[in-house]
């Protein structure tokens, strides 16, 4: 029955339990407060002694005889006189077992003897565990009501964080407490934030400043990587890695480096424990703490002490995390659904950007108008001339890639030949649609049995598309109007791919492109409609939303104004939906990443974008071909690194490659080895664009996927779409992120330019070598 009695009071203290962002910094400070003069102080307290008692009784503990007793003491010294002297006896006899002959004075000495033991008892035994517990956080809000208010119990912020409460919000400030009290314990401890890419370390504690021989500013925003040496087990890192990356608590024994000082390594290490806490969101925002609590490995007659020890601090830690019920939603997702709205604006965008280029390109002088606007690579910024250099160095062939200028005069030259076959017939018209096809559409295709995807996107999507006239949907209405939904379509993708693929194996083998298989007019104006598409969503990315905003729009809406009779009525409705296209134009990097994540859902080419601002940059989304090509489907995908698609046998150096690039917040361009969801390993040639938003803070990693195959010349329509959504990207959105991003990427940034002059050590593991840099 009182068991029972006990687990309903602790069910209905646990639902008056609210978040404060002292009770952190309150419940560390008890913690690194354990003396008996400050728990008698506590106890003194009838707030204090009546949830202590509570916590005690719930766990039947058989201490709550020594805390009758503190009571009892207690209750003697505001006694006088005779009153005093039976009290004492009284005590004496039910507590000490102390005979009633001896003098007073002997049995006040003997109950000021057994006074210490039980707050040492107490200390050692009770008073931890009830520190985590929500007894505990109860306690502190009620103390906090207490007029006028108690000293000296930490119940208010530090005064270093009070000093600056106005320039930050609540989660900051619980941060800025943590890390306070948190830097004057003598057990060695490390605070980092797993929200942050690279896992930086936050906060250090002075007994973690001994241990380490790093001062705080020398670690703080580092990765705990310094600590790592030449005999630092590789084995060790990964099982932390993995332990991190899972948000799970482990221990782990691994060799570490002491600083002698700046520049210089203790060559001989030493062994450390490293117990890691669980991922704990202390704060009712994203923001994810690790604790780690460090150790030298103890002599085997002192192990099970240390471990009690670190186990107790771990579960105070422990008690902190707020929300437990939410830590198994991946941060990816959570903000995808926050930015729903915002996704869906961008999109919509994108469905009108859409319309209203298929139109005006139709007009010579929005034609010329468009070419001015946009600069050629001698005018491009510096930033993205280098990233157009990077490509074109990476990928060899200049005759199947072009510049970012290029490719849009390209874009206007087959806008104009196609609006010329109104004006032939006969002869001169199939004249004319080879030629088109040869110099616009086989590029784009290449050998017949290399389009399989191309035939069958365009079969599945872009006929029914052009069939029903449906180009202004929304995102979620253009699934509807083809009759197929989100899963429906990747399957059926794959059956027209089947199909295609053993069409091609049943022609003889040569060498025919895919003009000489789709010479029928109705091939060849469907294939120009499909790639009239892809040019307007890549257009629409970045060159459409600079002209609306450049000073040639504005020539573009008085030569609209010139024109005169039927052609005027026209023009108007094109002013008009440009006028729209300008007064919508996405506000955030959100709302353009709803325009990336549709612009690239059926393009031909492969593509994720992931987010660069959460740890592990998590893919946000993937488009058809991505999944076609890996065999996992968008919702595998969403919410997880790219890791998944690694093995055993992906190259070291390349991974290291690819993160340092990440780490700088760089382009890079390199060939890996790749696994699918069925376990074949393919070679991917990686490009990978960093997007920068308004503020310079790198907001998204865009990523294009190319299937390596044994002959180059295969290849050339996936190099040319991968190379020409690439440089169609901005270097630099025009617009700003959400409030709440930017606060996160401005932590980023901070830690990434911390990091760029990080040290990194190799150590060698067998036959291979590996970078300490290199480990996640």
């Amino acid at each position: 029955a009182a068991a029972a009695a006990a687990a309903t009071a602790t069910a209905a203290v646990a639902t008056d339990v609210e978040w404060n962002e002292c009770d952190a910094y309150t419940k560390l400070m008890w913690s690194q407060n354990m003396t008996k003069k400050f728990l008698r102080k506590l106890l003194a307290l009838p707030r204090a002694l009546e949830h202590f008692q509570a916590h005690l009784r719930e766990h039947q503990h058989p201490l709550i005889c020594a805390l009758d007793f503190l009571v009892m003491s207690n209750q003697i010294s505001d006694l006088e006189g005779p009153k005093r002297r039976a009290r004492l006896f009284e005590c004496a006899e039910r507590y000490v077992k102390t005979p009633t002959t001896i003098k007073v004075e002997e049995v006040e000495r003997r109950i000021h003897a057994e006074i210490s033991n039980a707050l040492e008892m107490l200390l050692g035994e009770v008073f931890p565990g009830f520190i985590a517990t929500d007894w505990c956080t109860r306690l502190i809000q009620s103390l906090r009501k207490v007029e006028p208010p108690i000293k000296g119990a930490f119940l208010t912020l530090p005064k270093r964080v009070s000093e600056s409460a106005e320039l930050m919000d609540a989660q900051q400030r619980c941060v800025e407490s943590i890390i306070e009290a948190v830097s004057s314990a003598e057990t060695a401890i490390l605070v980092c934030d797993r929200t942050l890419p690279g896992l930086p370390i936050i906060a250090m504690s002075s007994g973690a400043e001994l241990l380490m021989g790093h001062t705080r500013d020398d670690a703080v925003g580092y990765n705990c990587r310094l600590m790592q040496g030449p005999q630092t087990d590789p084995e060790a890192v990964e099982q932390l890695s993995v332990a991190i990356r899972k948000g799970e608590g482990t221990v782990v024994d691994i060799a570490n480096y002491t600083t002698i000082q700046k520049g210089m390594r203790n060559e001989s290490g030493f062994m450390n424990r490293v117990t890691l806490s669980s991922k704990l969101r202390v704060t009712p925002g994203e923001t994810e703490l690790i604790f780690a609590v460090l150790r030298h490995i103890p002599m085997p007659m002192l192990e099970l002490r240390e471990s009690r020890s670190t186990r107790l601090l771990l579960d105070i830690f422990e008690s902190l995390a707020i929300a437990r019920e939410e830590q198994q939603v991946s941060p990816a997702l959570r903000f995808l659904d926050a930015s729903a709205k915002a996704l869906a604006k961008g999109q919509r965008w994108l469905m009108d950007a859409i319309t209203t280029l298929r139109k005006g390109l139709r007009m010579p002088v929005i034609r010329e108008i468009l070419l001015r606007s946009v600069p050629n690579e001698l005018e491009a910024s510096p930033t993205h001339r280098k990233q157009m250099q990077d490509v074109r160095l990476m990928m060899h062939s200049k005759n199947t890639l072009k510049s970012r200028y290029d490719y849009i005069v390209s874009t206007c030259e087959f806008w104009a030949e196609l609006e010329g076959l109104k004006n032939h017939a006969g002869w001169e018209y199939k004249t004319a649609l080879d030629g088109l096809m040869k110099q616009y559409i086989t590029p784009e295709l290449g050998q017949r049995r290399t389009a399989i995807l191309w035939f069958a996107l365009r079969k599945t999507v872009y006929d029914r598309w052009a069939e029903n006239e449906r180009d202004l949907v929304e995102a979620e209405e253009a699934y509807t109007s083809l009759g197929l939904s989100h899963d429906e379509l990747p399957s059926l993708l794959l059956q027209h791919q089947f199909a295609a693929k053993e069409a091609s194996q049943a022609e003889p083998d040569d060498d025919r492109s895919a003009s000489a298989v789709g010479g029928q007019a109705d091939e060849v104006l469907s294939n120009a409609s499909m790639l009239q598409h892809i040019l307007v969503r890549v257009i629409s990315l970045d060159v459409l939303p600079n002209f609306l905003r450049s000073r040639s729009y504005h020539e573009t809406l008085d030569e609209l104004q010139k024109a005169k009779g039927s052609q005027r009525a026209m023009n108007a409705s094109l002013e008009a939906e440009l006028e729209s296209l300008k007064a919508t134009l996405p506000k955030t990097s959100e709302e353009w990443l709803g325009v990336l994540t549709w612009a690239a859902r059926h393009l031909p080419n492969p593509v994720c974008v992931c987010d660069a601002s959460l740890p592990g940059m998590p893919i946000l989304c993937v488009n058809t071909a991505f999944e076609v090509l890996t065999g996992y489907e968008s919702a595998e995908c969403v919410g997880n690194s790219c890791r998944f698609l690694q093995g055993d046998e992906t190259d070291v150096a390349a991974k290291h490659r690819l993160r340092e690039a990440i780490r700088n917040q760089t382009g890079c361009h390199l060939t890996l080895l790749n696994y699918k969801k069925s376990g074949e390993s393919f070679m991917n040639l990686l490009s990978l664009t960093p997007i920068f938003d308004r503020d310079d803070l790198c907001r998204f990693y865009v990523g294009s996927l190319c299937e390596v195959k044994e002959h180059y010349a295969s290849m050339k329509p996936q190099l040319r779409h991968a190379d020409r959504l690439q440089k169609m990207l901005p270097a630099k959105l025009a617009v700003p992120s959400a409030p709440n991003v930017r606060q996160r990427m401005l932590r980023v940034r901070d830690t990434v330019m911390r990091n760029a002059g990080a040290p990194t050590f190799n150590f060698n593991a067998g036959a291979s070598s590996i970078t300490s840099s290199s480990v996640s």
